[in-house]
């Protein structure tokens, strides 16, 4: 099974490296397509991760691969539409999850999904002057909402964004706005709108919003080699009490997000220590985790002269609600991550990763587990 799905992700590579070299032909020997305004991105992710030591079963390895395909237009170089432009992505997921055989709560692989082919993105963005802009489509909300750019590379869920937040994102992005604005010193405020059951395979045509909408708000200051988000989310949806007693009109949560370089190093400050916080609160009667913390530290620019190296070692906790507990005896869940990232090409990186989950699926009689795994992502071009 695994060497089907390597050589499936070979052929999608090779796919694509044949396109874009057939394009770049094509402007040698003529008017270039696409024209220079449409820039196209190809980025193909292809992991193994596998489970050393766990519940109820001693070792597994699964393979997940994750291709998108990006178009981006400046409307108002092609098209005069000033301050417009426009985002298509096609996206592929294959491969099994390893979620289906650990049973963790928090998720090991921020790319694991049951395997799909779909459009993810149909967006038209609109900026006003130098600070206000409009968003709207369908799109990933966690792109804007509840996310610092240093947890991002980690592979665990979790550091993505926090996981009670009901938000409309991967694998089912879904139809959507956005407003913000953004001041002269560094603080932007943010708010949107999106589908409250999100479904990432549905027909543009299909009916939405038949059980509430996904609100998120956020404000964030960035100083000098940081930023600090603080925003909360309310979805207008009904939500059932935990323990079946009522039906709640909406659900909410607040949450608070930091990053910040404390270090740097290298000519063009490349290389350098980062540091990260994350924690997240929703009512304990209507949500299984009810408070979430995460946090960690990356170290950037070791080995390689470019700096483009990166060490990261985070921990993140999920709690079970009060109301959660008393069901079912669940506790928390524990996940200490660390891994190594580096660009052996420009256009390809490699990471290195190992998790390790204490109370696996938040049950404290579960066994501990151990997740070893290796990412490969390519862009092209």
């Amino acid at each position: 099974y695994l060497a089907l799905e390597f050589h499936r992700s070979l052929a999608a590579v090779a796919a694509v490296v044949l396109a874009t070299s057939l394009s770049a032909r094509a402007e040698d020997e003529g008017p270039s397509f696409p024209p220079e305004w449409i820039q196209i991105e190809s980025v193909y992710v292809g992991e193994s991760l596998a489970l050393l030591d766990g519940p109820d079963i001693k070792s597994e390895t699964v393979y997940h691969g994750d291709w998108q395909l990006a178009f981006e237009a400046d409307l108002e170089a092609g098209l005069g539409w000033r301050g417009a432009s426009a985002i298509l992505l096609l996206h592929n997921v294959h491969g099994r999850m390893l979620t289906d055989e650990l049973g963790d709560l928090q998720g090991s692989s921020n790319i694991e999904a049951e395997p799909f082919t779909q459009l993810s993105e149909l967006s038209l963005t609109q900026t006003f002057g130098e600070g206000f802009m409009i968003k709207a489509g369908i799109m990933d909300a966690n792109e804007s909402f509840a996310a610092v750019d240093a947890a991002g590379t980690f592979m665990q869920s979790s550091f993505g964004f926090p996981p009670m937040i009901p938000i409309t994102t991967f694998p089912d992005a879904d139809l959507g706005a956005q407003v913000q604005w953004t001041s002269a010193d560094s603080i932007a405020v943010s708010a949107g709108v999106y589908e409250g059951t999100p479904n990432g395979g549905r027909a543009l045509t299909d009916e939405r919003f038949r059980n509430g909408a996904m609100v998120l708000g956020e404000v964030v200051f960035r100083p000098t080699g940081g930023a600090y988000h603080v925003g909360a989310w309310i979805h207008t949806g009904d939500w059932t009490a935990l323990d079946g007693s009522e039906t709640f009109s909406s659900n909410h949560g607040v949450y608070m997000m930091v990053e910040q370089t404390v270090a740097s190093w290298g000519a063009d400050a490349a290389g350098g220590v980062v540091l990260f916080g994350q924690s997240s609160w929703a009512p304990d009667d209507r949500n299984e985790i009810d408070i979430y913390l995460g946090g960690g530290v990356l170290l950037r620019g070791l080995a390689f002269a470019d700096h483009s190296d990166e060490l990261g070692l985070g921990l993140a906790q999920a709690r079970i609600s009060d109301d959660q507990k008393a069901l079912d005896g669940r506790d928390s869940e524990m996940v200490i991550e660390a891994y190594y990232r580096f660009s052996p090409l420009g256009n390809v990186a490699v990471q290195l990763d190992v998790q390790f989950i204490q109370n696996t699926g938040a049950l404290p009689a579960a066994d501990d587990a151990w997740v070893a795994g290796i990412r490969v992502e390519v862009k092209i071009p």
